[in-house]
């Protein structure tokens, strides 16, 4: 089930690779999968789990893990050494691997929680969150007329926000970053 609740976030990762890979830029991409015995599904070929995913997940559930931090940090070698020859990294957010192999999903706002697991395990100091609304707003605007639009917020603010039933960034993401303390820009 993960796989397939994943598959979007797959794709999009392969479309954006291709169009920045078209553009001329020098672009990797975190592989959920490889593909054997050649780079193009023909018949015969199989997909088989990428052992280096480096987001791994820790007590298993299968719609809604938690990232294990460390395992992730652990794994981070693969996403340095492409960093360090590449412009651009493109990755997949929302899924990880769980220690046997298994696809897991890290549920509602996985994304953000998958930044934040990479800020964690690249000792990075802040994340920059791109929402497909105009941002975070100080209350909701449906109920209070006189809000103002948050562009930057500490972790502990973010916390705050997430816990009291703000959607628009996801707890468990918000909870990585106040535990170790990684400043958000949105």
């Amino acid at each position: 089930d993960a796989e397939i609740l994943g598959l979007g976030e797959i794709l999009s990762t392969d479309l954006v690779y291709y169009f920045l890979k078209e553009r001329g830029l020098s672009v990797e991409r975190v592989k959920f999968f490889e593909i054997e015995p050649t780079p193009h599904l023909r018949p015969g070929a199989k997909l088989k789990s990428n052992p280096d995913f480096p987001i791994r997940a820790k007590q298993f559930r299968e719609h809604d893990a938690d990232p294990d931090l460390e395992a992730s940090r652990n794994k981070m070698q693969i996403v340095r050494e492409s960093l360090d020859k590449n412009d651009v990294l493109v990755a997949p957010g929302y899924i990880a691997r769980f220690g046997d192999g298994r696809a897991v999903t890290l549920g509602r706002g996985g994304s953000d929680t998958t930044l934040f697991v990479y800020a964690y395990g690249l000792g990075l100091r802040q994340c920059v969150l791109w929402k497909a609304v105009e941002g975070i707003r100080s209350a909701n605007p449906e109920i209070v007329p006189n809000n103002r639009l948050v562009k930057h917020f500490d972790p502990l603010e973010g916390l705050n926000l997430t816990s009291l039933g703000g959607d628009i960034v996801n707890y468990k993401g918000m909870q990585i970053a106040y535990e170790n303390d990684i400043e958000i820009v949105v």
